[in-house]
């Protein structure tokens, strides 16, 4: 009986194990039925029958207790590490509440208002709103997510260890071991109980948070949906009647609220978005206050010396204005800035932040324009803050289209007199930019007049649309003209202050630095333009063009990576090329280098910031290496094929670049080519002939054609004067009047010294050469036209002939004669 008893035992201890370890990380299931009530266990028991029985765990024999005993406390305290690693899950856990109690308020407000009869403003703040909160959500989903991966994994770690340390303890028992090694196992079964306890707590925190944050995700998806379907209906209603008339619509409907009541609620709203995202970000309000008082600090230390600044530009003249009137320039940079700091803030946010820079970016531009063209910008911050304020309040009332009607007319009459004919605009901007200046207000005058037939004829969606349209394009466009002013003219007092001015690269090209940065600037407000004002308008129709995927096969891409491709690819260039101009200007006269050397980092430099800003193109627009694994495939097969010559050319340039036979300036001979190195590319280099003419020639002829170098490691040239005498002249004499008329001659060297030799009896002359050394490369051949002029008045004065070829011709008859 006891026989049959053991193997059941260890039958059993074994299927046991096997359990706990298919179900590690969870909690015990409920006890099984009998087979006969329960349907549902003939699975588990099929995979029983068919799935090989785990291992039970094996005890460690008492030899090995005290080294498995390290290892495991090592196990032990990761674990231990692990669950104490809390920062991020508490961080999560107090940000949890507020953004919470922000998605409850959120859906009351959706449920005492219905979201299709809310104005397009509303809903685009509403939606903002929630998408904040469903970034947030999603960031902590990954992180609890990831958090509870890990207690996962660490759970079945602790309990593997657990189980095998549990085997030993029994295993020492009945072995009789001694009492350290059985109080050594106890001590790390201890160990484990103690982490396991605080292993539970931490994973039931992390999946309570979980459950939690997933809960309020499905929330903001479900509002997303039905602020989206609201939008989509407002669109659809631009082109629809959705009021009466004008004139039958002088009393309010009466589900209507009364005046106060619909301006409190919307106040009321604003001021709790505010709150929620003061309490959630106030660390941002922190930065943005920090950024204010630095400015003003710095604004106080300028002022004094900002009155000597020549006012050179309206730039610099804005910049003067600004720092003269420290608190409100300050004021201007940190709303200015504001976007940018808070990039999660809500529409009220943006909003109050607007109407708050209307009144710095008056003041700075009074001092600016002329006195005729003030009045069109009191005119245009005046409609703008009251435009704000009207698409706040009066939603769906007769005030709202009286209101309306008003600012369109207002307008349309700023517009009109602004762009006149007699108007001094034109004075103050290009010629080009007030031909678009022009055009975009004659389709302002357009928008208007429509805005105002649909409202009087009751399509009081489009008329609200067309108004604040214009009005916004219009008030973004000078504080952006207002914002560049300011970053011209801070980079121009840059540029020309004495501490810049040190730098060679700045001395001497500094109006073209200039040039370019106020490009760029002007590109950066434009593209700034477009995002923020004319994209939003568009986005229904330009987002889903800019996002779509296109592609072939499995290779996707957008109108929206291709543009952030190009763009980075385009900067990677303009750094390069400034990182060049700093080296060549300001790094290389600063230190020795050998010859060919800066043109070789140059080149390095330049070519690694391009690679560098490729890559970064890739990673900014998210595309992936392994997607081009298709276009690298047929660049590999027209490399193969095609391509040879291109990648011989390539691979020579780096022999070139590194191995330096030739380097700029050098003089060269190469497949009956001669001519001086002007440019060395990385595919191909430029050699200019003596006669001027530039010959591209390909790296490859270079590097495996005969090149003979000239000026490699020095400068020197030999020149050879040949030169023939009447026979019977000595010539030891002759070899004497050559070398003592060069000896002193300017550029002619004197170690190695001038020599003359003794060629070879000529048929009419004997032959001699002489031979002499300059230091001088480039006049060379002016050096042997007067050493050769010298040797022929030397040789005239000590009575030696040249001889003229002689030719002796023996007639046959005077010869038999």
């Amino acid at each position: 009986m006891l026989m049959t008893s053991r193997p059941a035992g260890v039958l059993a201890f074994v299927m046991l194990v096997g359990a706990l370890c298919g179900c590690a990380g969870q909690a015990p299931p409920p006890a099984a039925p009998a087979p006969s009530a329960a349907p549902s266990v003939a699975a588990p028991a099929a995979t029983a029958a068919t799935a090989p029985v785990p291992a039970a765990p094996t005890a460690l024999p008492a030899s090995e207790v005290p080294r498995g005993a390290i290892a495991a406390e090592t196990r032990i305290r990761s674990v231990r590490s692990l669950v104490n690693r809390t920062r991020e899950m508490d961080t999560i856990g107090a940000s949890a509440t507020p953004v919470f109690e922000s998605i409850e308020s959120l859906k009351d407000w959706m449920r005492t208002r219905d979201p299709r009869q809310q104005t397009a403003r509303a809903l685009r703040s509403l939606g903002l709103e929630w998408r904040l909160d469903g970034e947030l959500l999603n960031g902590w989903m990954e992180a609890t997510g990831a958090r509870l991966d890990a207690l996962t994994a660490a759970r079945a770690t602790l309990k593997e260890t657990k189980d095998t340390w549990t085997g030993t303890e029994a295993a020492l028992v009945r072995e009789g071991a001694p009492p350290d090694i059985r109080e050594r196992a106890h001590a790390v079964l201890a160990s484990i109980a103690e982490v396991e306890d605080g292993l539970h707590a931490e994973i039931d925190k992390v999946l309570l948070l979980q459950s939690r944050t997933s809960a309020a995700s499905l929330d903001v998806e479900d509002a997303l949906d039905t602020i989206a379907g609201a939008l989509r209906e407002e669109r659809k209603s631009l082109l629809k009647t959705d009021s009466p008339p004008i004139w039958k619509a002088r009393q309010p409907p009466s589900s209507s609220q009364p005046l106060s009541t619909e301006i409190s609620a919307t106040l009321d709203e604003n001021v709790r978005a505010l709150r929620q995202y003061a309490a959630r970000e106030s660390r941002a309000f922190q930065l943005h206050i920090v950024l204010t008082l630095l400015v003003l600090i710095g604004f106080f230390r300028l002022r004094p010396r900002s009155h000597a600044w020549p006012a050179s530009s309206k730039g610099v003249i804005a910049v003067a204005r600004l720092v003269q009137r420290p608190i409100l320039g300050a004021c201007l940079v940190a709303l200015l800035c504001g976007r940018w700091i808070h990039p999660r803030a809500p529409l009220a946010l943006y909003e109050l932040n607007s109407i708050l820079l209307s009144l710095p970016v008056v003041v700075l531009m009074k001092g600016i324009v002329e006195p005729r063209v003030r009045g069109a910008l009191y005119t245009l911050a005046t409609l703008f803050v009251a435009e704000r304020i009207w698409e706040s309040t009066w939603a769906g009332t007769f005030l709202e289209r009286i209101v309306l009607l008003g600012l369109t007319v207002l307008s349309a009459a700023a517009v009109v007199w602004t762009f006149r004919r007699s108007a001094p605009l034109p004075a103050l901007v290009a010629p080009g930019w007030w031909r678009v200046l022009r055009g975009s207000s004659r389709l302002a005058v357009v928008a208007l007049a429509v805005s105002l037939v649909s409202n009087v004829a009751g399509n009081v969606s489009l008329s609200r649309l067309l108004t604040a349209t214009v009005v916004n394009v219009s008030y973004a466009g000078v504080v952006l003209y207002t914002a560049a002013l300011l970053l011209r003219g801070t980079a121009e007092l840059l540029i020309r202050s004495r501490e810049l001015q040190v730098l060679h690269t700045v001395a001497l090209h500094g109006d073209l630095i200039l040039r370019r940065v106020s490009l760029a600037i002007d590109a950066a407000m434009m593209l700034s333009f477009v995002m923020v004002v004319l994209v939003p308008l568009v986005k229904a129709a330009l987002g889903e063009l800019l996002v779509r995927r296109w592609g072939v096969g499995d290779f996707r891409f957008s109108f929206a990576t291709a543009l952030i491709f190009v763009a980075t690819v385009y900067v990677s260039i303009v750094v390069s090329r400034a990182i060049r101009m700093v080296l060549e200007g300001d790094v290389y006269p600063r230190v020795q280098l050998p010859r060919g050397v800066p043109d070789t980092l140059t080149m390095l430099m330049r070519y690694g910031v391009i690679s560098l800003g490729f890559l970064l193109a890739l990673a900014v627009a998210g595309i992936p290496i392994d997607r081009l694994t298709v276009v690298f495939g047929a660049l590999g097969v027209g490399i193969g094929f095609g391509l040879q010559s291109v990648v011989n050319n390539f691979v020579s340039g780096l022999i070139i670049m590194f191995e330096r036979p030739i380097q700029i300036g050098d003089a060269v001979e190469v497949s009956g080519l001669s001519g001086r190195v002007r440019h060395i590319g990385v595919r191909a280099s430029t050699i200019e002939t003596f006669d001027g003419a530039e010959v591209i020639v390909p790296n490859g002829t270079l590097v495996s054609s005969h090149l003979i170098n000239w000026t490699l490691t020095n400068r020197s040239r030999r020149i050879e004067i040949q030169v023939g005498v009447a026979y019977g002249t000595d010539p030891e004499r002759v070899m004497t009047i050559l070398t003592d008329a060069v000896k002193g001659e300017s550029g002619v060297l004197a170690d190695p010294a001038p020599f003359a030799l003794f060629r070879a009896f000529g048929p009419s002359s004997l032959d001699f050469s002489l031979f002499l050394w300059t230091s001088d490369f480039d006049s060379w051949t002016r050096l042997k036209s007067d050493t050769t002029v010298r040797v022929n008045k030397a040789l005239h004065d000590a009575g030696i002939d040249i001889p003229l070829p002689q030719q002796v011709v023996h007639l046959g008859g005077e010869a038999s004669g």
